[in-house]
């Protein structure tokens, strides 16, 4: 972070983290899922995800026995309308 800028560390915790890591995707495991864990961010990026036994100090927001995702973009566009979709004929 620039100098003077102070970045706080944040948690959440849950039950399941579904991760999409590569290095953490295998046949038993497509998802990347960890069990009883923490996402650890700043203001700006996620910063490290691990198990709750190793998150230190940092504050923690637990959701329990829920299940935390990445964020997922829907991106899809819808084609433009250009002149009447009437039937005539």
């Amino acid at each position: 972070p620039p100098r003077g800028l102070v970045v706080s560390l944040v948690g959440v915790a849950a039950k399941r983290i579904v991760t999409g890591d590569p290095e953490r995707i295998n046949p038993d495991n497509p998802l990347g899922v960890v069990e009883d864990s923490v996402v650890v961010y700043d203001e700006r990026s996620i910063s490290w995800v691990g198990p709750r036994a190793s998150a230190g100090q940092v504050p923690i927001v637990d959701y329990g026995d829920r299940l935390i995702t990445p964020g997922l973009v829907d991106a899809h566009t819808q084609a433009a309308w250009v002149g009447s979709r009437a039937v005539t004929g």
